[in-house]
């Protein structure tokens, strides 16, 4: 969902920006748990400049001078049975070492081995605005 709305932006030669952002709170809103995954659902209450800019580096929505304040949805998924390890930051297929680069189906499309199994710790899995948020 948001690769469509970046390269939206981009082919329109705009350019979405935050500034001085902060999370101002926090509060849970739905916790799943069923036999393969967990998931958190938080409402995040954050402040911050929000807006657009075009490729001459005018504002064309929103304001970099007046701060504005939202809150979202923000989802988060892991596996049931996930243990606790350090967040990993490498960007390499741990296979064959080539520039991760993973397919659909959690396949290095460079030698076809398997990056990814489902077993994972905690992701972001959804972002929703105020007005798309159904519970």
């Amino acid at each position: 969902m948001h690769r469509y709305w970046i390269d939206a932006y981009q082919r329109q030669g705009l350019r979405n920006a935050l500034d001085k952002c902060q999370i101002t709170a926090m509060q849970p809103t739905k916790i799943r748990v069923d036999a393969f995954y967990n998931a958190i659902t938080l409402r995040i209450f954050a402040e911050g400049y929000d807006y657009t800019v075009d490729k001459n580096g005018r504002v064309v929505a929103g304001s970099n001078r007046n701060l504005r304040r939202w809150s979202e949805y923000w989802t988060f998924v892991r596996f049931s049975k996930a243990k606790p390890a350090p967040a990993r930051a490498d960007l390499n297929c741990p296979n064959c070492g080539a520039p991760l680069k993973v397919n659909a189906t959690g396949i290095c499309e460079f030698c076809g081995g398997k990056v990814t199994s489902g077993e994972f710790d905690w992701v972001l899995s959804k972002i929703e605005q105020d007005e798309s948020y159904a519970g």
